[in-house]
């Protein structure tokens, strides 16, 4: 049996990219060495949660509206608080986003290993987060 350590990939707070950016970056990944296996993008889909999120938001801090608003505007987007889409975006725009998990293999190489990840997640302006 093979161990590992679970650490995911995330995107910066301030950015704005597509739901598939992590499927859409891990060929560069890999193509950076990193196996196909240990660096898996993510989609983020936008369902209720986000909604329910950005409610409890706008709750303790209801000058965020405003944000909100301007930020869909910016965006595109339906400046309604109960559409998922927006809801989702805006929280990943203020928060990151986890965009890939990293299955890192526990052994002898494992932490240069993870020096390697962290090293292209930053050229590509993600934080690795973990161990989860």
């Amino acid at each position: 049996m093979n161990f590992v350590t679970e650490y995911e990939a995330w995107l910066r707070p301030g950015r704005v990219v597509s739901r598939d950016h992590g499927k859409e970056i891990q060929a560069d990944v890999w193509a950076c060495g990193i196996p196909r296996d240990v660096f898996i993008g993510t989609s983020n889909i936008p369902d209720e949660s986000d909604v329910v999120t950005l409610a409890r938001l706008l709750e303790k801090a209801p000058e965020r509206l405003a944000e909100f608003n301007s930020f869909c505007e910016q965006q595109g987007l339906v400046p309604d608080i109960a559409d998922e889409r927006a809801a989702c975006q805006f929280l990943e725009y203020l928060n990151g986003a986890c965009v890939a998990w990293i299955h890192l293999p526990v052994g002898p190489d494992q932490d240069a290993l993870l020096a390697r990840i962290r090293e292209v997640a930053d050229q590509l302006e993600l934080d690795v987060r973990g161990p989860v």
